[in-house]
Formats: C-alpha cells, sequence, structure tokens
C-alpha cells in the first residue's frame, strides 16, 4: 500500500498513482475522502467505486462490533461509539480482501497521526505539503502540523514528501526516528520536476533516485498538479521497486495522462463553461487562482463560492474575489458547519461589486448561470461539498448511476 497525506494535492497523488498501478496491469483499491456525489466514492476498486452489493455486506459485518464499541460492551474497549471515518477505513479494508485488491492507495482523511487510516501496512507514504489547514485540530504552526501528518511514518517505511521548510525538517527527522528513508521532492532534491517542453501543452520530466521519466504529461489541469505527479509517480517507483511490482515506463506515462478527479479543476463543457474546485484551504485557493490565470486568461469570470465556518475564508475570498466580475455565495450543504454565508458575502464586496446571497445551492446555481454570458467562465468554488451539490445538478446522470 501507499498511504498518502498532505495539506493539499492528496487526493491528486492519490488518483495519479492509482491509475498508475491499474495501468500497469495491478488490481488497484483506492480509499479517499471526501465524496461528491455519493459515499460510495471513498472506496474504489480497480478504478470504480464500490458496488452497492459489497458496501452494504461490508457494513453488515461490522454492525455487531459497531454496536459492542458504542454500548462500550467490546472487551478492553471504553471509547464509544466509532468515528464516522474510523468506520468507512474498517469497509475498505473488508472490500479491499475480498475483492482481492492487490495494491491500494489510501488517502488520509485528517493529519496522519491519529487518522484511522494509519493502521495500515504501508511501505511508501507520501506527505505532499504543509500548509495552515484544520488548526483548530493540527496545531496553529506549520511545525505542528507536521508533526501531526509525520505521525503517520513508520518505521523502515520509505517518505515521498513536497513539504517545504520547516515542515520539511520536521518530516525528515521523523524519519530519522523511525529509521524511515526520505525523499523531498523540489528543486535540488532526491526527486525533481524539470520542464520538458513548450506552453501551453506543457511535458515535464520527473527524476527520482532510481531513475529520469521523461516526456510526461497530467491528465489534472494546473502547474502544480507536477509537483502532485512526482510524488506519484516516486511513490509507485519505490513500491514497484520495494515489492517487485510490473511497473514500466509506459504504465506510469498513461496513468498520468489518463487521471482525472472530479471536483479538482474539473471543466464541464457547456454554455457558459463551468470549472469546478473545492479551494477549501489558502493553498488550494492559490493553485486555483493561478491555473485560472494559466488556462482561462482573458475570460470575464463569475463565481459560485460556499466556504465553511472552519475554514480561512478571509484568505480565501482574497484570492478569488478579485478574479470575478460577479460572485453568488451560498452555503455548503454540511449543516454544523455552514451558516456562513453572509460572513463571506461581506469579505467577498471588499474585492468585487456584484456580490449576491442565495444560501441554497439550486437557487445559488441558477443565479450564478444567468450572471455569465455564454461566453464566460463559471467557476464554483471554496467547498468541496458545495461542488458535489452542483455537480449533482449538472451531472444528473453521474448521480443517479452512482445511487443504483
Amino acid at each position: 500500500a501507499i498511504q498518502v497525506a498532505g495539506t493539499t494535492g492528496k487526493g491528486s497523488t492519490t488518483v495519479m498513482a492509482e491509475a498508475i498501478l491499474r495501468q500497469a496491469g495491478l488490481r488497484t483499491g483506492a480509499f479517499t475522502s471526501p465524496h461528491l456525489q455519493s459515499y460510495r466514492e471513498r472506496i474504489a476498486v480497480a478504478g470504480m467505486p464500490v458496488d452497492s452489493v459489497h458496501w452494504t455486506k461490508a457494513l453488515n459485518r461490522l454492525l455487531p462490533t459497531l454496536d459492542r464499541m458504542a454500548d462500550n460492551t467490546l472487551p478492553g474497549y471504553s471509547l464509544g461509539r466509532a468515528a464516522f471515518l474510523e468506520v468507512l477505513w474498517a469497509m475498505a479494508c473488508l472490500i479491499f480482501a475480498e475483492r482481492g485488491v492487490q495494491v491500494a492507495v489510501i488517502e488520509t482523511g485528517l493529519g496522519g497521526r491519529l487518522d484511522p487510516t494509519s493502521a495500515n501496512t504501508a511501505s511508501v507514504a507520501v506527505i505532499t505539503n504543509v500548509s495552515l489547514d484544520h488548526v483548530e485540530r493540527l496545531g496553529h504552526t506549520l511545525e505542528a502540523i507536521a508533526a501531526e501528518k509525520s505521525g503517520l511514518i513508520q518505521h523502515g517505511q520509505l517518505v515521498v514528501t513536497a513539504a517545504a521548510h520547516p515542515a520539511l525538517e520536521v518530516i525528515q527527522a521523523r524519519c530519522q526516528a523511525r529509521q524511515a528513508v526520505c525523499w523531498p521532492v523540489g528543486d535540488g532534491s532526491a526527486v525533481q520536476v524539470v520542464a520538458d517542453g513548450p506552453e501551453p501543452e506543457p511535458l515535464f520530466a520527473v527524476r527520482t533516485p532510481l531513475h529520469c521519466h521523461a516526456g510526461l504529461r497530467s491528465g489534472l489541469l494546473g502547474a502544480h498538479q507536477r509537483l502532485n505527479a512526482a510524488c506519484a509517480v516516486a511513490a509507485v517507483e519505490a513500491l514497484a521497486h520495494r515489492a517487485g511490482l510490473p511497473v514500466d515506463e509506459g504504465s506510469i506515462a498513461a496513468g498520468l495522462a489518463g487521471a482525472s478527479i472530479p471536483g479538482r479543476l474539473e471543466v464541464l463543457d457547456r454554455r457558459p463553461q463551468v470549472v469546478l474546485d473545492g479551494a477549501h484551504n489558502e493553498a488550494g485557493a492559490t493553485a486555483l487562482a493561478q491555473a485560472l490565470g494559466s488556462h482561462f486568461a482573458g475570460r470575464r469570470l463569475a463565481l459560485l463560492l460556499g466556504i465553511l465556518r472552519d475554514k480561512d475564508y478571509v484568505a480565501i475570498t482574497r484570492l478569488l474575489a478579485p478574479l470575478a466580475a460577479a460572485i453568488v455565495v451560498s452555503e455548503p450543504p454540511w449543516h454544523d458547519r455552514a451558516g456562513f454565508a453572509e460572513v463571506v458575502a461581506t469579505e467577498a464586496r471588499r474585492a468585487c461589486g456584484q456580490v449576491s446571497v442565495q444560501a441554497v445551492p439550486a437557487v445559488a446555481l441558477r443565479q450564478a448561470l444567468t450572471l455569465a454570458g455564454p461566453e464566460d467562465l463559471l467557476v464554483v468554488a471554496g467547498s468541496l461539498y458545495l461542488v458535489g451539490a452542483v455537480r449533482d445538478l449538472l451531472c444528473p446522470e453521474t448521480a443517479e448511476r452512482l445511487d443504483q
């Protein structure tokens, strides 16, 4: 297995690593979060969300134990009901075993040290990067957050990380303490990303301590995806080397080029064109703003924005609001973390003269579509939960297929 953590990019890295391994002919499993349109998206086998039969079978198998946990009647256990992610992770393990998964790529839910996914035997780990997010749980400094994320590192692992100073030093110290090998990603580091062609169809190369992979192209938009791709390539190569897996150059190139992930700079080809991107923290909003400037320069932009109350709404709004000609602020459909639209709208008005509030996502989407002309761009951002709700409305065929 490969375990993937990080503030941003862990979902993209997970998807790219899984796509490479599947392209190599291996039966893959992927555990990701959050979902956009169906809980079953979180557990995938061979690139497809698990079907409802296997989902229900795994949950039913766990229910007697879960009931005893909730009642504190399980011998040696007294912590009460299991957490949501703990249940999903246990289901994933059962499903992967039952469905004959050979290799799994596991996305950490939150942090690393106390995340349930850290109960695994992954020989390779990835920490994509470290920035300020979930500070109420992980800490208010980069060093504190890095300590939580690096808590997943196990004895003898190989750890790939694109984290920068000062978080990198924390991760390296943890690797040393656990006798783990650390491959930093960056200029002059063990893993490097090198441009290998001109814009706007940029090719790039990834150099690892084992090989140089040239002529690569990411199927995911955004220059930041090169760094995520480097993490994925290095992690897969390390796992293949350690476990003797049959991953060749063609599998790496084809896997990266064919990788896709809904809700991360996802472009829906319609009029107006719609871009869906979670951008739920400062790093994500920065990447989105840069990608919009690179791929959609000169386009008039309308923004449908929704941010949960525990996120850094000021940083996200200040990065995205100045790009928009008109903004509709809505509520991501997560009731106990919503109720923040008016506050977000007040901040957005500092940078944009046309800002309105429509709490219900369906109503907000209708209004945003009227504000964007046929040649304009409508960007939906600020929360993956809002992106999921909009995707339900714009891609109902996908929602129906996932509900079956």
